[in-house]
C-alpha cells in the first residue's frame, strides 16, 4: 500500500466538509484509490452474538456494494470484531483462504459502548511497506467513520420517531374527527327520536286515557265498545309508527358504522392476542376461568388495532360470560395463503342451529344466559360483523351443539386492498 506522508491530508481535505453517508462514501472511494486497496469496507454487526456481518459500504474493485451479507469465521475480520486492530503485512492468501491476489490487510474495530459494533477493512494485491503508517491512518479515520456511523444511527431513529409522532397524530386526528361525527349524529338522532316520535306517543296517550275513561263506566254500551275498540287500533297504530321510526334510525346508525375509516397498521399477532387476554384476564378470574394462548409468534396481519381490540374484546368476554365457572377458553391464531385467522373457542353452552342462524343480528339475544348473571344486550356479536367486514374479512362461529362449547372465527385478508 502506497502510505506517503501526503495520504493523510489528502483524505482530510476531501472528507472534511462532508457528513454521514456522505463522507463513508468519500471515505471508503479515497482509500480505494490511494492505498492500491482492490477492496475496501465497512461493516457492521447488528447482532454481537452471531457471526454475521454486513456491509455498510465496500468498494470491490471499481464496483460499490451494499447490502452484502457475509459469516466472519475464517476470515480476518473475525478477529477485529473480537476487539483488536488486525494488520497482516504479507501472505494474507496463506493465511486464510482467500484469492491469491489478496496480499496484505488493516482492519480496524469500531466501537460502541465499550463493543465492536462495526468495522473498516483496507486489503491491497501488494506488501505493506510501511505498516505502521498505513495502520494509524486506518485508525483515524475508523474513529471519524464511527461518529458518522452513529450519526446515520441517531438520524434515523430520530425519523423513525418522527414517523410515530406522525402517524400517532394522524391516528389522533382521525379518532378525534371519528368522535365528533359520533357526536353529531348522536345530536341528529336525538333531534329525531324528539321530533318524530313526539307525535305517536301523544297519540298512544291520549287514546290510552280516553280507554281508560270508558272502561271505567259502569254499563259500555255497543257504541262505546266499538268506540274501544277502534281507539285500541288507533294506539296499535301509533306504537307500530314509532317501531318504524325506531327501525329507521337503527338502519340509520348502521349505515353510519360501515363508514368508519380504517388506520390499517402491520401487528404481531400473538403480541396483540396476549394485550387483549390480559384486559380480560380480571373477568376470567372472577370465575377462575382459564384463558389459554397457542399462536405462532411469526404471524403478522394489516388490521386497524383499536377496531380489532374492540372484536376481540367482545369474542372472549362473550366466551368469560356464556361460560362455566372453573372451565378453558383457548385463544389462538392461524393463517393459509389468503387469509389470517383468529379463534376464541370455550367449553361453554354451546349453540343450536337457531342460535348460529341468528348469532350476528343487532339486538337478537340468543337461547344461552350468561353463567353469573351479567347483562347482554344483543349488540357484541353484531359490532363484531360490522369491524371484520370493514376489514374485508368476516366472522363465523361452529359449534357441536347445546353445551358443547362454541368456536368464533375471525378472518381477514392477509393483504388487505381496501377503498377509502
Amino acid at each position: 500500500m502506497n502510505t506517503d506522508n501526503d495520504l493523510l491530508m489528502t483524505i482530510a481535505r476531501d472528507t472534511s466538509r462532508l457528513i454521514g453517508k456522505d463522507f463513508l462514501e468519500r471515505l471508503v472511494n479515497i482509500l480505494r484509490n490511494h492505498m492500491n486497496a482492490i477492496m475496501v469496507v465497512l461493516t457492521e454487526r447488528p447482532d454481537p452474538n452471531s457471526t454475521i456481518a454486513k456491509t455498510i459500504l465496500a468498494r470491490v474493485g471499481d464496483q460499490p456494494v451494499e447490502n452484502f451479507e457475509y459469516d466472519l469465521v475464517g476470515t480476518p475480520c473475525e478477529a477485529v470484531y473480537q476487539g483488536r486492530t488486525y494488520v497482516v503485512a504479507n501472505d494474507l492468501s496463506v493465511k486464510f483462504d482467500v484469492d491469491k491476489n489478496r496480499i496484505s490487510y488493516i482492519g480496524v474495530p469500531v466501537f460502541e459502548n465499550d463493543q465492536v459494533f462495526a468495522h473498516l477493512a483496507v486489503i491491497s494485491d501488494k506488501p505493506l511497506t510501511n505498516p505502521e503508517m498505513a495502520e494509524s491512518i486506518i485508525q483515524i479515520f475508523a474513529g471519524r467513520a464511527e461518529a458518522e456511523i452513529r450519526r446515520i444511527k441517531y438520524d434515523r431513529e430520530k425519523d423513525s420517531l418522527l414517523q410515530e409522532l406522525e402517524k400517532a397524530n394522524k391516528r389522533m386526528t382521525s379518532n378525534y374527527q371519528k368522535l365528533r361525527a359520533i357526536n353529531e349524529y348522536k345530536t341528529q338522532i336525538l333531534g329525531m327520536v324528539a321530533h318524530d316520535l313526539k307525535n305517536p306517543l301523544g297519540q298512544v296517550l291520549g287514546f290510552s286515557q280516553l280507554l281508560s275513561a270508558n272502561l271505567k263506566s259502569a254499563s259500555p254500551d255497543q257504541n262505546q265498545i266499538h268506540e274501544n275498540i277502534k281507539m285500541i287500533q288507533l294506539i296499535n297504530n301509533a306504537g307500530n309508527q314509532m317501531l318504524d321510526q325506531i327501525k329507521k334510525i337503527l338502519d340509520d346508525a348502521q349505515n353510519e358504522t360501515a363508514e368508519m375509516p380504517l388506520n390499517l397498521e402491520e401487528i404481531n399477532i400473538f403480541s396483540f392476542l396476549k394485550q387483549v387476554i390480559q384486559m380480560n384476564s380480571i373477568a376470567a378470574d372472577r370465575k377462575k376461568i382459564q384463558l389459554r394462548h397457542e399462536s405462532n409468534k411469526e404471524i403478522f396481519g394489516y388490521v386497524d388495532p383499536e377496531l380489532l381490540v374492540e372484536a376481540l374484546d367482545n369474542l372472549i368476554s362473550n366466551a368469560i360470560k356464556y361460560s362455566y365457572p372453573e372451565s378453558e377458553i383457548l385463544i389462538y391464531s392461524s393463517q393459509n395463503e389468503n387469509e389470517l385467522l383468529v379463534h376464541v373457542k370455550d367449553q361453554g353452552q354451546g349453540m343450536s342451529e337457531e342460535d348460529i342462524k341468528f348469532a350476528f343480528q343487532r339486538f337478537k339475544r340468543l337461547s344461552a344466559a350468561p353463567t353469573a348473571g351479567e347483562d347482554s344486550v344483543g349488540l357484541g356479536l353484531y359490532n363484531v360483523k360490522l369491524i371484520m367486514e370493514r376489514h374485508g374479512g368476516n366472522v363465523s362461529v361452529s359449534s357441536e351443539g347445546k353445551n358443547k362449547g362454541s368456536v368464533f372465527t375471525l378472518s381477514f385478508p392477509m393483504n388487505p386492498e381496501l377503498s377509502d
